[in-house]
């Protein structure tokens, strides 16, 4: 049972919205009798207090405010079923109270009834936003492994009551799990590195911030001495710190004995095995994981797990490859490649040996799409300029969806898009933009352009803004207006690639040639590499 003192002040806050009648001159019985229990909660005297509110609602006179704390105190005390029981015809009411909804969710919760929590939880929660619920319904979903869902409850609770550390933490462990570091240190930033979960999320944020040795001087001196249910994650992540720092002697020691069947760990050692030359060494460690892998892939797997499968198949085709088998090696990289279509570093490496045993066009097509998801020239074929700040969580996120749609996976670079608009500040326009380049890219120009007027209103000065609406008039065939907003793009931004490529392709179809030649010329002075620019100018020469 929670303290008395905190307890009452739980019950004052679930009373008042049922407007007890100690505003009124008179008091019904109902009434009467609450108080006199809450008197006797006061002087500690819980059995007294259970006592008259169960004769009350036996008498068939309880009102819904008695009803209500009869249930709480049920609740606090370990009695779920109880707590449910009394509970549950209050939620059935037309007009249900959050309050009460927040304790049958937790009281379902307690009896294992997840479903029936989440629901009481989320309808407590869009009824009273600010309640205790967002928290329990956060806590809820991260046990559900809905990070995401869990962080939308969570950061706004945080925000609100810092005090509350296991929230805190929690909502750090969801800014971990969605690799946003910055999230993270924010949450994480006062909180006590006694705490060996703490010290686990702190040492996993300085490593997505490439700060390995960060990560290694919190670890390293707990690596023996960790709870069981940290230690994977735990040698993972100092595993990979050291990696990252080139000391394969160290990630040797720490794994040796520990790596059983785990893929995550295998990968790590077969890299830390090559790194000090042992190569032969390294395949051996994957070879037993990788036949069942290469042959089928379960379609069940959790993202986490086929993230690991990949890393197992990628390293032993690695391996091979650098043994001297890069034919052997092709089969298990183009595996990986499809499991993982977004890693520049993979499509390098095919590329690099589909190449070496003669397969030029090949690995030539491998090698532009690594240069083809690189940062920057996803943010330059979308036309926008996302900037390349580390600590931008946004940033990154939009450049993955930029990755996405450029294997033209449109649907799901949207999602992620619209996911990350309901994280970004209200202030930052880039969520929007890149959400109507890809409705733009999917053929849903009234959708694109019921979103675009708003944007552009708000954000006058942003050049990208400008760029969009002269897309969508393109796509509107309306050519004239086009060039205008073409224009101010450029007004705003004089070096935007994307608008002079497309301002340059627009002159070249209305017969001014000059001036288009001097933008692309432009264009590939800026950026020398620009294959549109050049495929354009060769087509005016």
């Amino acid at each position: 049972m929670t303290s008395r003192v905190s307890f009452l002040a739980g019950l004052i806050a679930l009373l008042a919205p049922f407007n007890l009648a100690a505003q009124e001159e008179v008091l019904s019985r109902s009434e009467e009798v609450l108080q006199q229990a809450l008197a006797d909660l006061e002087a500690g005297d819980v059995a007294a207090s259970l006592s008259r509110l169960e004769a009350l609602q036996q008498s068939g006179k309880a009102e819904d405010s008695a009803v209500a704390v009869l249930g709480a105190i049920y609740l606090e005390t370990g009695d779920a079923a109880a707590a449910a029981a009394t509970l549950k015809p209050l939620t059935e009411r037309e007009s249900p109270d959050p309050a009460v909804l927040y304790n049958y969710g937790r009281a379902a919760l307690a009896l294992g009834d997840v479903a029936v929590a989440e629901r009481s939880l989320e309808e407590s929660v869009r009824l009273a936003p600010g309640s205790p619920a967002a928290r329990e319904l956060g806590l809820l979903r991260i046990a559900l492994g809905d990070y995401f869902a869990a962080y939308l409850q969570l950061r706004p609770w945080v925000l609100a009551h810092p005090e509350d550390t296991q929230a805190r933490t929690a909502a750090a462990l969801c800014a971990v799990e969605l690799e946003r570091p910055g999230d993270a240190s924010r949450l994480l930033s006062d909180l006590t590195q006694e705490n060996p979960l703490v010290r686990l999320l702190w040492a996993k944020t300085q490593l997505m911030k490439q700060d390995p040795w960060g990560a290694i001087a919190l670890l390293r001196p707990f690596s023996d001495d960790t709870p069981a249910d940290l230690e994977r994650e735990t040698w993972q992540v100092l595993a990979e710190a050291m990696l990252e720092v080139g000391n394969g002697e160290a990630a040797i020691e720490l794994l040796s004995g520990r790596v059983g069947d785990d893929p995550s760990l295998a990968a790590l050692l077969a890299r830390a095995q090559d790194l000090i030359g042992d190569r032969e060494a390294g395949l051996e460690t994957l070879r037993p994981l990788v036949a069942p892998m290469a042959e089928s892939q379960d379609p069940d797997l959790v993202d986490s797990e086929q993230a690991a499968q990949t890393e197992v198949l990628f390293w032993y085709g690695e391996l091979l490859a650098r043994s001297g088998d890069a034919l052997a090696a092709l089969p298990y990289l183009e595996t990986a490649v499809q499991l993982d279509p977004l890693n520049p570093d993979k499509w390098k490496s095919l590329g690099r040996w589909r190449t070496e045993v003669g397969m030029i066009e090949e690995g030539q097509a491998a090698t532009h799409k690594a240069e083809a998801l690189t940062a920057g020239t996803v943010q330059h074929q979308a036309g926008m300029e996302l900037g390349g700040d580390p600590e931008d969580v946004t940033a990154q996120e939009l450049e993955q969806a930029l990755r996405l749609a450029s294997v033209d996976l449109l649907a799901e670079a949207l999602e992620l898009v619209r996911r990350e608009r309901q994280l970004a500040s209200p202030e930052d326009p880039r969520p929007a933009l890149l959400e109507i380049h890809l409705l733009l890219r999917l053929g849903r120009l009234g959708e694109a352009q019921k979103a675009l007027k708003p944007l552009v209103d708000r954000f006058p000065g942003s050049a990208d803004a400008y760029y969009q609406k002269a897309v969508l008039e393109v796509a509107r065939n309306d050519l004239e207006m086009a060039e205008a907003s073409f224009r101010k793009t450029l007004e705003l931004s004089p070096r935007h690639l994307a608008a002079l490529n497309d301002l340059a392709v627009l002159l070249m179809r209305t017969g001014r040639q000059e001036e288009a030649r001097q933008m692309l010329e432009l264009v590939l002075v800026l950026r020398p590499d620009d294959e549109v620019a050049k495929r354009n100018l060769e087509a005016i020469e």
